[in-house]
């Protein structure tokens, strides 16, 4: 996995995309002014998505992600999770780092490889090798990213409001996706 650029020696706040291998199409990317204007475009197009794999909408694998997550949060202490969610092709987190940018890829790796084996292809890419990283730098930016995340199955027409959307930070019944765990 390629480590973030922007992290420092220090804590971060991480704006991180993970997309599912084979979710773009080939030829889609353009050319862009800004990385902003580029992710955008990503994030739109990933969200339109008819084709390629939607294996994050699976329920038992959306699940999974969530369970790494509040695992690698709660046990491991890798980060604090500020907002975050999980699309059907990709997920968006907004995280307080704790630990180095390869300790934090573990939790990229293991919802890679439980959902393989839930999947049945173990052995095979499942994230992308390319994500999206950002260090949040002003409280205003962190707001208009939490914003972003909690509101990207609405955006997405998945759900009508942001917390109708059982794998996210903006849902309001989240315990009973951990009470089972």
């Amino acid at each position: 996995m390629r480590l973030p650029p922007a992290w420092r020696d220090d804590e971060s706040e991480l704006f991180l995309t993970w997309r599912l291998e084979g979710s773009v199409p080939e030829g889609s990317a353009g050319r862009y002014a800004t990385a902003g204007e580029a992710f955008a475009e990503l994030d739109r197009v990933l969200n339109a998505a008819e084709a390629g794999p939607q294996w994050l909408g699976n329920t038992a694998i959306a699940r999974e992600c969530v369970l790494a997550l509040k695992y690698n949060e709660a046990e491991m202490r890798m980060f604090d999770l500020v907002a975050w969610v999980v699309m059907p092709n990709h997920l968006h987190l907004l995280i307080h780092t704790n630990a180095p940018p390869a300790v934090i890829a573990r939790t990229k790796d293991r919802i890679a490889k439980r959902a393989n084996q839930i999947l049945r292809r173990s052995g095979q890419p499942f994230w992308a090798d390319r994500a999206f990283e950002r260090t949040v730098k002003t409280e205003a930016e962190r707001r208009r990213i939490i914003s972003y995340i909690e509101r990207d199955p609405a955006r997405a027409g998945l759900v009508e409001k942001p917390e109708d959307w059982p794998w996210s930070s903006a849902a309001r019944q989240q315990l009973h996706v951990y009470a089972s765990a």
